[in-house]
């Protein structure tokens, strides 16, 4: 039950949390700005989540190695809806000879076999009888039921929390207005929700610009009101969206843009080290593994009261699941409580607490092996490659039947491990999925059977090949395993 869930949690969060979220494709499926419809915008999310590999003479293949033009039907659990892919693995959409395909990807002959996931999100967005505040054309919802969910869940179980919507489009304004509606107790799914200070009015609708000062030396971000003529620094502009139940924000894509995409000059979040008495996390669609393009400028300050100073590209991808979300749109639409699912991994203090101390173990040895290279962040990869050679051998000759490109080997030298490494350490999607599932204790055996169904990837090169899981997880609970090769 979810109310029992944040309830339970409540000791391990920050006092209060203020959740940022960005609008196209991460609580609503169009792009206004952009001229794409909902039709485009849900191809686009299903390409977002394809993930492809470079094949000879410059070709692709699907991730499971079939062709591109390979018309069999596939299930939800094909796409990766995972943070970091596997070696060599991108999303379709991120191909610049696939990139023009995604508009209409799913009656492409490349994404056809999706169509299926394409009418499921056509199901979920399809209502029947909507205000036109909620709608478009009073059957379909504008706003992600999933985004509702969130703020009437958090708002029942008492929660201190606040909401910013940011983008960098012009559909602020469509956005308020089902936001109020919603507040209002006008959504049909929410009825009992009325919450008067989720209203949104003129004097909560800003513009996020950053400004040159000191002749060109230094640039500041400042949050302006037409309305009101205010004009407010980083920190008054932090003050406010602290201490007001909603803030509706238009960021500054000119100066993104113009900086080459510059981790640094997006959207900005704010974070302080070792946490404090509130928390930020920031919901978007297009936060990548790239240090060299995010979206999110996270910026840190070592203690309360101190300065905020920009984080570096690497130190951004890192802050994943702690303090941004990469959203994907089609877990966002189908799954109601996908934000109140994240939002709970972001806060829980201890990710590892329901493991029993082998897998800990394990953990331990995998952020060793990424923390100079990957910022501590541990992928699926770098776990299985961790694990004691008795397990590694069999998840080897796995990961081999599934014919799954598993990188295994481990550095002869590993860097000196800190004490504070379980506060340090980040995960990619697929492991943190599969820690959300685990309940304590879970045993080796147990997480890696986890790790088999949970990892998209993983999972769906397992499924194709018919590969039995079990058996090998036997030979690792015998001890029994082969020679590792």
């Amino acid at each position: 039950m979810i109310l029992g869930l944040f309830v339970v949690l409540a000791a391990t969060m920050a006092s209060k949390i203020v959740l940022h979220f960005d609008v196209n494709e991460t609580i609503i499926l169009e792009d206004i700005a952009g001229g794409d419809t909902r039709e485009m915008c849900l191809n686009k999310i299903i390409a977002k989540s394809a993930a492809v590999l470079p094949a000879a003479g410059g070709s692709w293949t699907w991730l499971d190695g079939t062709p591109l033009n390979d018309q069999t039907p596939q299930p939800v659990s094909s796409l990766s809806t995972t943070f970091e892919l596997p070696p060599s693995a991108v999303p379709y959409y991120r191909v610049k000879s696939l990139k023009p395909n995604a508009l209409n990807f799913t009656t492409h002959e490349h994404g056809s076999r999706f169509r299926g996931i394409y009418d499921d999100l056509v199901a979920k967005m399809t209502h029947g009888s909507l205000p036109e505040a909620l709608s478009k054309d009073g059957n379909t919802h504008f706003v992600l039921p999933s985004f509702f969910r969130t703020v009437a869940e958090l708002h029942k179980s008492k929660r201190s929390f606040n909401i910013v919507i940011r983008t960098f489009g012009y559909d602020l304004p469509e956005i308020a207005k089902s936001i109020t509606a919603f507040a209002q107790g006008l959504h049909p799914d929410f009825p009992d929700f009325v919450a008067p200070e989720f209203e949104v009015t003129d004097e909560k609708i800003f513009e996020g610009r950053y400004i040159s000062t000191d002749a060109g030396a230094n640039v500041e971000w400042r949050l302006s009101n037409p309305e009101t003529k205010s004009n407010l620094s980083e920190a008054e502009a932090l003050e406010l969206m602290e201490s007001s139940r909603i803030t509706l924000v238009q960021d500054d894509y000119d100066h993104w843009k113009a900086s080459g995409y510059n981790p640094q000059c997006g959207k900005p979040c704010w974070v302080t080290k070792g946490g404090g008495s509130t928390k930020h996390i920031f919901f978007d669609d297009n936060i990548w593994p790239d240090p060299k393009d995010s979206i999110v400028a996270v910026r840190q300050r070592e203690s309360e009261g101190g300065d905020y100073v920009p984080m570096s590209g690497e130190e951004i991808m890192a802050e994943e699941s702690k303090s941004i979300v990469k959203v994907f749109g089609i877990e966002a639409c189908l799954d109601d409580n996908y934000f109140l699912n994240k939002i709970n991994l972001c806060c829980t203090a201890n990710p590892l607490r329901a493991l029993d101390r082998e897998v800990i173990e394990v953990f331990k040895v995998a952020y060793a092996m990424s923390v100079e290279k990957k910022a501590g962040r541990v992928s699926m990869d770098r776990f299985i490659a961790a694990l004691p050679q008795h397990v590694k051998a069999p998840m080897a000759k796995l990961t081999e039947a599934a014919q799954y490109d598993c990188e295994l080997v481990v550095p002869n030298v590993l860097p000196e491990v800190p004490e504070n490494w379980a506060e340090l350490v980040c995960f990619s999607s697929c492991v943190e999925n599969t820690l959300k599932r685990c309940v304590a204790p879970t045993d080796l055996v147990t997480f890696l059977r986890l790790l088999c169904g949970t990892a998209a990837s993983l999972s769906g090169s397992i499924e194709a090949q018919d590969v039995d899981v079990e058996r090998f997880l036997a030979q690792i609970a015998r001890g029994d395993g082969p020679p590792c090769n």
